[in-house]
């Protein structure tokens, strides 16, 4: 792996696929410790920064956590890191408008507190999500609570790249305007892919989905490009 680049990582507790059979209360009774304890040593072996999404999309149905488990679980590796040394920031990620944007009174009953969290996180799909006022509670509190924001997952949904300045202005225009407008998010990252292919190798539901490659479309990669000039973002120097 490249000298510079930080992992972001996804650690779910569940037992199938979206099917809502979380194992978070028996990680959190300590019945995957064995688990853990090999997360924890790949961790320090990788030696280098990352981002660890504990539990991401927690209040999803798909995941099927409880408040209280989840939390346990959150505040044992949070802690683990701490005593380890180990250089990977922990991320509260929230399933944002694909678990309805529930309200931020129900969020909270799901927060481990800020003495374990190092950066708040939300996964946006839909093109609708950008003008939702679930989102831009998130992004507030946040604030509040002076966290940096990631958006751990994003891709445009339902959209793809293939209809070209369409899919641009219907996804990606909104969505780049969103990071602009909200400097406390300091870190996206996109899946590009193809969503109906890999729904029909892995099984899941995601065949309508499109295609995200950006590469795919002429009209989306030069766009990309250009919005990747901007000083908004920083880029890794290989040289």
């Amino acid at each position: 792996m490249p000298k510079g680049i930080m992992p972001q990582i996804g650690l779910g507790f569940t037992g199938g696929k979206d099917t809502g059979a979380g194992l978070d209360k028996e990680v959190a009774d300590g019945k995957y410790n064995k688990q853990l304890q090999a997360f924890y040593k790949m961790l320090l072996d990788l030696d280098r920064p990352s981002f660890t999404r504990i539990g991401y999309e927690f209040e999803g149905d798909w995941n099927g956590y409880s408040p209280e488990s989840f939390k346990k679980v959150f505040i044992t590796i949070s802690k683990a890191f701490k005593e380890k040394n180990i250089k990977s920031a922990t991320v509260w990620c929230s399933g944002g408008g694909s678990a309805d944007f529930i309200s931020l009174e129900k969020l909270m009953t799901y927060y481990p507190g800020d003495q374990y969290v190092d950066w708040w996180g939300i996964d946006i799909f839909s093109p609708e999500e950008f003008d939702h006022i679930g989102l831009q509670n998130f992004f507030d509190a946040a604030h509040i609570h002076k966290r940096p924001v990631m958006i751990g997952e994003c891709t445009p949904r339902f959209v793809g790249v293939l209809d070209g300045e369409t899919s641009w202005d219907k996804w990606f225009k909104p969505f780049f305007k969103m990071l602009h407008d909200n400097p406390g998010i300091k870190a996206f990252c996109y899946i590009n892919w193809d969503w109906e292919y890999w729904s029909n190798r892995n099984g899941f539901p995601w065949h309508d989905w499109k295609d995200a490659r950006i590469e795919k479309n002429p009209f989306v990669l030069e766009a990309y490009k250009k919005e990747m000039e901007k000083p908004l973002f920083i880029h890794l120097n290989n040289k």
